[in-house]
Order: structure tokens, then C-alpha cells, then sequence
């Protein structure tokens, strides 16, 4: 974990005897009671409601406090909500703290740099006859892009302080002396760019918060601070995705975007708090911008209960508006998503693509069920329309042997086969043109007119013998023949694991 977080776990260790409670303000960062609990203490969970800002109020946390409570844990701004406490809600928290005098009060100011709609303040400047019973853990890895280097500082009571050292020099010993240094710099250096920082991420904010407004079914408060926004997702909750699983939860519902749209977000039920998700805006303006039209497609037919808007409509719309569009191949989810990420319009999901993929030399050697089946997980990872190229039949000679093969069996036991059957995928789908005669055999005869081995290894193989009369018997008769006389023949022996027609 984080030295920040180690600061932390130092502190409730080197002061929490077994049975001590620690007051924690939820939503909260997932570690928080977990290491109450591994230091032998007990967590008190203090729901804090969206309505009052994500913020502890003096009422709820005098309600919280026994003669066993030994800290509070307190994180502004705040991961998850971005909530930011003013001065006045920091004097009413510390109005409390001094009538319990038992209380210690640890103080996460890492995001206190990205602040935009409320000036920061800390206890420690709000209540400095309360710095006796204050912990301030901070660290360079939020305001300063440092998340690497694992260096994080704390400020308070000097026997608190030499607790901790002792455990710190017997458990991890000590952050690296490189990154001392580079935190030094960091701090007493040039700060320019953390002005920078929080200009570019109240755009982003600003960005996020606009997008999923118009996502149906969620509701999303302007964040104060950090860079996470914090939307409560109760509006789904209960609805069917377009696959008809109930969205029972605010996981079920992180799941269905993760599933279906390639996109990840932390479910609120991680910080102790439902129905929410967790949005975090440290990226591009344009990855958050197709991520928020990711989230705003998938809401839309959750609560509708219909599927998505055409991809063929946009398609034709965006060629009226352009006369151009721009497809790429794609034979897997991942190359759907990469070209989506690109900025294609469409994809073309084809044969010969997933044939390469399995590292086959044929685009016939892929039944039918296979290429859909790719095609639904394509679908099911984009948003992008799919121009599907799925003739893997008529007019491709290598197809119609390896259907024949599927269809001994019943060629066996019905005693013969017709001619005018051709095959797609591993199901019959048309005839072949009026003019091909209909040619029966019965099983034990003779077959004169094989006249020779060449002729032998086609007439075994194909299903067109004596075809020449149909319009297209000489075309498909040397094709096969090609074929097989071809090194494939080799390989198509081996394919015996091909779907084959039931009885």
C-alpha cells in the first residue's frame, strides 16, 4: 500500500488497544476498516447521505462517539465523493471533538491541491488547540503525478509520531532515499504546475458531470474536490439489460458495463455505499468523452427495455452526411474495441479474419455457428456498426466438400443425396439453379464411370459428379478438383472435428 496508507496503519496500531472504535465517515476509501480491524479495533460506519453533501455532520458523529472511540477518520476532499469540507462544517466537527476529549483525529489531506468550488481548509488550521490530538497524513502522489515513487508524510504529536517510527523500522524500515529526494523537489520547487493540474481537471470534472446527465437512470452531484465523481445509479437498479439479467445491484451494474461495453467502474458497494459507482476523471478529455457515450448507450436500453439505437442507421446517416465512411476488419472483441478507439465508423467483421485467427488457411474451415457467435462478441464490445460478411457457401468449392463430410450420415441412411442441395455454414440454405439434374445413388452400386485415380479422389470427395449439365458444374467440378489434388487435402483429412448434421 501506499505510504500515505502506511502512515495510517502506523498510527492505529502504534494506539489502538483491542475493542477501540474508530468512527468512519462512509462513503469511504475501501482500506479503512479493514485496517481498524487488522490493528485489533473496531470500525464504526457513519453513513454519510448524498443530500447532506457526502458529509459527516456534527449531530451523526456525536451520536457515533462512545467511551471506547478512539479516532476519527476523516478524508477532504474525498475519495470517493470529491466532497470538500468548508471551514464552518470543519469548527462544528471540532466543537464535538472537545467535548470528547479520547478522540484523536486523523486527517487525509493528499487531494488538498485539487480543490475548485471550495477553498481548502484542515482541522489543523481550523482547531489548532485540537493539533495535540491531530494526525495530518499527505503525500506527493496526487497533486504532483507521483503515484510511483510511494512517498507520503505525516505531521503531529511527537509521542504519536515515535510510536509509529518504531513500527515503521520494523516492518517496511523506510521510503527510498531517491524518492525522499524527489519528494523534496517536488515540494520546495516550482508549483506552477499544480495550478495547471486543477485547471485541466475542473475541465474534466465539468466534462463528466454534462455527459452523465444524459445518461437515464443516473444522478450525479458536482464533486468539490479530487478527481472522482461519485453518480448514484439507483435509477437502473431492478431494470433488464438488453440480455434480460435483472440489475439487482450497483455491481451488477458495474458488470454489465464492464461485459458489454469494455468499460470499468468501481461499484459504490466498495466504499460501503449503494446504489453508486465510482468515475474517476484523471484522463484524457477524449477517453472520458467515449467512455461517457459508453455509459449513456448502455442506460438506454436498460430502462427502455428495447435495444440500442440502429448502428446500421448511423452508418447510413453518417455517409449521407459525409460520402465516406471509414471500416475496419475486426476478428476479435479486442480489434472491435481498438477501432473504436481509433475513430472508425464502422467494422467488417468477415470470414477470412477469423480464419486467420485460428490460424487456418481457409475462411470455409469456420462453420457458420462459430462466425456468428464471434460476430455476437464483437457486437457485444462496441457500438460501432457491423458490416458482417458471412458467405462462407455458395460460389467456395472447399466449403462444399468439407459440407459433404457432414452430411455421409444421412446421405447412408436415406440412400441417396440431391444434387440441388448446397450448403452454408452446416445447414442446407438453397438450391442450386434450375437445369442441374437430379442424380440419385443407391448405396452398392456399381460405379463404372470413375475412369481414373485423379478422377477417383474427386468423385469420392465431391458432390458434383456428373454436374457438367448445370450451369455451374464445370466451374465448381475443377475447383474441387484443385482443391483436391491441392496440399489442403491433407489437412481437410484432419478435419474431422467439424460440426456435423444430427440424424
Amino acid at each position: 500500500m501506499g505510504l500515505r496508507a502506511t502512515l495510517t496503519f502506523n498510527a492505529l496500531f502504534a494506539s489502538l488497544d483491542p475493542g477501540d472504535e474508530v468512527v468512519i465517515p462512509t462513503p469511504c476509501w475501501v482500506s479503512y476498516p479493514d485496517m481498524v480491524a487488522l490493528a485489533g479495533g473496531k470500525p464504526v460506519l457513519v453513513d454519510c447521505h448524498e443530500v447532506d453533501g457526502f458529509k459527516l455532520r456534527p449531530q451523526a458523529l456525536a451520536a457515533a462517539i462512545t467511551p471506547r472511540t478512539k479516532w476519527l477518520m476523516l478524508n477532504s476532499p474525498c475519495n470517493p465523493t470529491g466532497a470538500v469540507y468548508s471551514r464552518d462544517e470543519l469548527r462544528a466537527l471540532a466543537a464535538v471533538l472537545r467535548r470528547n476529549p479520547q478522540v484523536y483525529l486523523r486527517s487525509d489531506d493528499i487531494y488538498e491541491k485539487l480543490t475548485y468550488d471550495t477553498d481548502f481548509a484542515t482541522m489543523a488550521a481550523v482547531a489548532p488547540d485540537l493539533s495535540e490530538r491531530t494526525l495530518l497524513v499527505n503525500g506527493v502522489s496526487k497533486a504532483d503525478a507521483m503515484t510511483g515513487w510511494r512517498v507520503g508524510y505525516g505531521a503531529g504529536p511527537l509521542s504519536l509520531i515515535k510510536a509509529m517510527n518504531l513500527i515503521q523500522g520494523q516492518t517496511s524500515s523506510h521510503t527510498s532515499s531517491i524518492s525522499q529526494y524527489a519528494a523534496i523537489e517536488a515540494l520546495s520547487g516550482d508549483r506552477r504546475h499544480v495550478k495547471e493540474f486543477a485547471s485541466a481537471f475542473r475541465q474534466r470534472r465539468d466534462l463528466v458531470v454534462a455527459k452523465l446527465k444524459q445518461a437515464a437512470g443516473l444522478s450525479c452531484r458536482v464533486p468539490e474536490g479530487a478527481f472522482y465523481v461519485f453518480p448514484s445509479c439507483a435509477g437502473v437498479i431492478g431494470k433488464r439489460t438488453p440480455e434480460g439479467k435483472v440489475i439487482e445491484t450497483d455491481t451488477d451494474f458495474a458488470m454489465y458495463l464492464l461485459e458489454a461495453f469494455a468499460l470499468a467502474v468501481v461499484p459504490g458497494s466498495g466504499f460501503m455505499a449503494s446504489p453508486y459507482i465510482r468515475i474517476s476523471y484523471a484522463s484524457s478529455a477524449e477517453d472520458l468523452t467515449r467512455a461517457c457515450d459508453r455509459i449513456i448507450a448502455a442506460c438506454g436500453p436498460v430502462l427502455k427495455g428495447s435495444p440500442m439505437s440502429s448502428p446500421a442507421k448511423r452508418l447510413r446517416v453518417r455517409m449521407a452526411e459525409t460520402g465516406l465512411v471509414h471500416i475496419m476488419a475486426a476478428h476479435s472483441p479486442l480489434s472491435a474495441i481498438l477501432a473504436e478507439e481509433a475513430g472508425f465508423d464502422g467494422l467488417w467483421a468477415s470470414g477470412f479474419e477469423l480464419s486467420a485467427l485460428y490460424g487456418l488457411p481457409d475462411m470455409s474451415l469456420i462453420s457458420m455457428t462459430q462466425h456468428l457467435d464471434m460476430m455476437r462478441a464483437i457486437a457485444g464490445r462496441t457500438t460501432l456498426p457491423i458490416v458482417a460478411d458471412i458467405d462462407t457457401g455458395y460460389g467456395n468449392a472447399i466449403n462444399v466438400i468439407h459440407a459433404i463430410r457432414g452430411i455421409r450420415a444421412v446421405r447412408r441412411q436415406r440412400g441417396r443425396y440431391r444434387r440441388q442441395v448446397f450448403f452454408q455454414g452446416d445447414e442446407p440454405r438453397r438450391r442450386w439453379p434450375s437445369g442441374a439434374s437430379s442424380h440419385r445413388r443407391v448405396p452398392g452400386q456399381n460405379q463404372s464411370r470413375r475412369r481414373s485415380k485423379t478422377k477417383s479422389r474427386f468423385s469420392r470427395d465431391c458432390p458434383h459428379r456428373g454436374a457438367d449439365r448445370g450451369p455451374h458444374g464445370p466451374v465448381t467440378r475443377r475447383l474441387c478438383r484443385a482443391r483436391i489434388q491441392s496440399p489442403a487435402a491433407s489437412f481437410r483429412k484432419s478435419a474431422r472435428s467439424r460440426p456435423r448434421i444430427a440424424r
